[in-house]
């Protein structure tokens, strides 16, 4: 709302911008290409299963077209206590084909300007169409090379290779580290 622009977020500049638009991602895009955004934070639904075929989903689709990182919040999260959050505990996680890989970059930076500890998760569900990445040993030593050495000093990151079923994957390790 704008009353926690204007009144609880002392010291930072917060512009208010309303589109109107048949496509609702597209004004997103549109708005955050005009400010000059770095990065594009959204709230997410939880849409059912049809509603997602029938409708699409926004962030979806602003994800796959922004050329920008996007951060979506899930309607399960938390509101913070206190303005000020703190990224201690960062799960990077993919399947780890080579465009899931370029994404690693924004994580690291992410993670060093938030003094947090970096997890890199890869998850391989079965069977991989990618030689060699059915080997837990090959995979984690292709993540760990990835990880720039001046990197690893600062965020010690910790690899860990799951297999199976993404989401729940994903999900189940950052409740275990509590990321």
């Amino acid at each position: 709302s704008s009353d926690v622009c204007s009144s609880d977020l002392k010291g930072v500049v917060c512009t208010t911008h309303v589109s109107e638009s048949f496509s609702v991602p597209h004004a997103i895009l549109e708005a955050a290409a005009n400010c000059k955004a770095s990065l594009i934070i959204m709230g997410t639904t939880s849409k059912t299963i049809w509603k997602k075929l029938f409708l699409g989903s926004t962030a979806e689709e602003v994800m796959r077209s922004a050329k920008v990182p996007v951060l979506t919040i899930g309607p399960h999260v938390s509101p913070p206590r206190e303005f000020g959050i703190s990224f201690q505990r960062i799960v990077f996680a993919n399947d780890w084909s080579r465009r899931a890989r370029m994404t690693l970059p924004v994580a690291i930076a992410f993670a060093e300007d938030t003094g947090g500890h970096l997890y890199v998760c890869g998850v391989v569900q079965e069977p991989s169409e990618r030689p060699g990445l059915d080997d837990p040993e090959q995979l984690r030593s292709a993540i760990a090379s990835a990880i720039p050495p001046e990197a690893a000093d600062w965020c010690q990151p910790a690899y860990i290779i799951r297999h199976g079923h993404a989401a729940e994957e994903i999900l189940a390790f950052s409740e275990r580290v509590d990321a």
